[in-house]
C-alpha cells in the first residue's frame, strides 16, 4: 500500500448480470493508480463464479427457481421488442415509456436483482471498518468519508439503487446500465453519472434529470 497519503478514497464495483467479479480489471487498475481503493464485489449466484475464504466455488444458479423465471421472462417476444425500441424512440415520453414497459417486463431480473444486489454492496460496507481496523494489508488506509461506486449493465443499475438507499456513498457511476429499478420513480441525492453505449443516445436529459445533484450523461458513439 502506498505511503503517499494517510488514506485513501474507496470505489466499489460491481459486475454486470452473470458476469464475474474480475471483469473490467484494467479499468480497476486505471483508477487504482490515480489514488483509488478499488473493492470488486461478487453478487453470489448471479455471476458466473465466486468463492468463499474456505476454498468454495459458487456458480450461476442455472437450476433455481429465480433463474428459470429470469429466462423465461426474457424469451418472451415483448422484451425483445422493447430492446428495439429504444433505438426508434424519439422523445423523452416515448423514451420514459420504453424504460418503464421493460421494467415491467423484466421484473424478476431488473426490479429484483438490484435490490439484492444493493444489499451486498450495504452488507459490504458494513464490513469496511472491521477491514480498516484489522486488515493487514488496508489497516487504517480506507477513508471511509469519501465512499463512491460504480458498476457495469445490471451493475449500473444496482449503483443507482444504492445510490438511493444507503447515504453512506458520495457518488456514483451507472456504467451502460440505464433507467431501470427504483430510479424510475425516485431521486438520486448524490452526484452521479450515466456513461451509456450508443443504445442510450438521446436519453441524456432523461437521465440528467435523475440526481438532485450534478449529474452527468455520456453516451459513446459507436
Amino acid at each position: 500500500m502506498s505511503s503517499k497519503e494517510n488514506k485513501y478514497p474507496i470505489l466499489i464495483f460491481s459486475h454486470g448480470w452473470g458476469e464475474h467479479y474480475s471483469q473490467n480489471t484494467i479499468l480497476m487498475e486505471e483508477l487504482a493508480s490515480h489514488g483509488y481503493i478499488i473493492f470488486s464485489i461478487a453478487h453470489h449466484y448471479e455471476c458466473k463464479f465466486s468463492s468463499y475464504p474456505d476454498g468454495r466455488t459458487i456458480h450461476l444458479d442455472a437450476n433455481s427457481l429465480r433463474f428459470k423465471k429470469i429466462m423465461q421472462e426474457q424469451q418472451n417476444p415483448k422484451a425483445i421488442e422493447m430492446f428495439n425500441k429504444m433505438f426508434s424512440a424519439g422523445n423523452d415520453k416515448e423514451r420514459m415509456q420504453v424504460f418503464i414497459d421493460t421494467n415491467n417486463t423484466l421484473p424478476t431480473l431488473i426490479k429484483g436483482s438490484p435490490k439484492y444486489w444493493a444489499e451486498d454492496i450495504s452488507f459490504f460496507l458494513n464490513q469496511l471498518r472491521d477491514i480498516n481496523r484489522e486488515n493487514e494489508i488496508f489497516k487504517g488506509k480506507l477513508n471511509l468519508d469519501k465512499i463512491g461506486v460504480f458498476g457495469m449493465s445490471l451493475g449500473g443499475i444496482a449503483s443507482n439503487e444504492i445510490c438511493i438507499t444507503d447515504r453512506r456513498i458520495k457518488a456514483g457511476i451507472n456504467v451502460d446500465g440505464g433507467l431501470f429499478g427504483s430510479v424510475l420513480n425516485k431521486k438520486i441525492q448524490i452526484p452521479f453519472m450515466f456513461l451509456n453505449s450508443k443504445r442510450f443516445l438521446g436519453n441524456g436529459n432523461l437521465f440528467t434529470s435523475k440526481s438532485t445533484m450534478d449529474c452527468y450523461s455520456l453516451s459513446i458513439k459507436n
